[in-house]
């Protein structure tokens, strides 16, 4: 079993999603998310997904769909670690949304692989 990190979104009017997320792995470190291709007024979908570390370096490219679970929402990130060549993963979250348009999640690496 992998250990869980956390996710931040700022759920836009667009539809796209703003993140701020942290890892134990990266030690204290923040780094940032950007998911567009949403529907506006819906937290639910498949979206394109760029993510950054710390110093604003690509580090992931792919989807994330967001699927509703009861009170609360599934997420799923599926893509390529960068650079271009690296691994692909899966990543599986669950999330709940806050009266103040914020979407939180905890989040690990599922199954995982080379192609």
């Amino acid at each position: 079993m992998s250990i869980a990190g956390v996710i931040v979104y700022q759920i836009n009017r667009d539809g796209s999603l703003d993140g701020r997320w942290t890892h134990p792995e990266v030690n204290g470190s923040t780094g940032t998310e950007r998911a567009t291709g949403g529907t506006p007024g819906r937290v639910d979908g498949k979206y394109s997904v760029e993510i950054y570390d710390g110093a604003d370096n690509a580090i992931f490219q792919g989807s994330l769909e967001i699927a509703p679970f009861g009170s609360a929402y599934s997420l799923t990130w599926v893509g390529k670690h960068l650079p271009a060549g690296s691994h692909q993963s899966t990543f599986t979250g669950i999330g709940l949304v806050a009266k103040d348009g914020m979407l939180a999640a905890a989040f690990q690496e599922g199954v995982q692989h080379s192609e």
